[in-house]
């Protein structure tokens, strides 16, 4: 009894990604470099801008955290790791980045935004190729 007591507590603190937010935030940290309409690899290239003016980096940090948790429970249900191997790593380096804490330099918040927001995206365009999501690159709204 006391296992489904703590999902039901889970479950009350959920609330669904907002995609939109979601990549909104990754054009204010990526600028030009990502399109939200098409989520792939990225391609490292030199950024100018910064993550500061209207949005909030600890926002940021935590819409792709939540981001990312949705993504790795769907993988995992459909056990994607499984099927596709390749998974487990980006899996490990999601899991990882998720358990630091947002640095105080701007610079360095601005890296770790970056990775942070890297491995969203590659998550959800590995798992959008494994058909473990579908419709999230094009609506950017919902994970079916």
């Amino acid at each position: 009894m006391q296992g489904y007591q703590q999902v039901l507590e889970k479950m009350r603190g959920w609330a669904p990604v907002d995609w939109d937010s979601v990549f909104d935030g990754l054009d204010t940290i990526f600028g030009d470099e990502v399109s939200h309409h098409a989520v792939g690899a990225l391609r490292p290239r030199q950024f100018g801008g910064t993550a500061s003016g209207h949005e909030d980096p600890a926002e940021l940090a935590q819409r792709f955290r939540a981001a990312i948790t949705q993504l790795v429970h769907r993988g995992r249900r459909d056990e994607v790791e499984r099927k596709h191997p390749d998974v487990i790593g980006l899996i490990e380096r999601a899991h990882a980045l998720q358990s630091e804490r947002l640095p105080a330099d701007p610079r360095q918040a601005l890296g770790f935004l970056r990775r942070l927001g890297e491995v969203t995206l590659e998550l959800a365009d590995r798992l959008e190729k494994a058909s473990s999501v579908t419709g999230l690159v094009e609506t950017t709204r919902l994970i079916e």
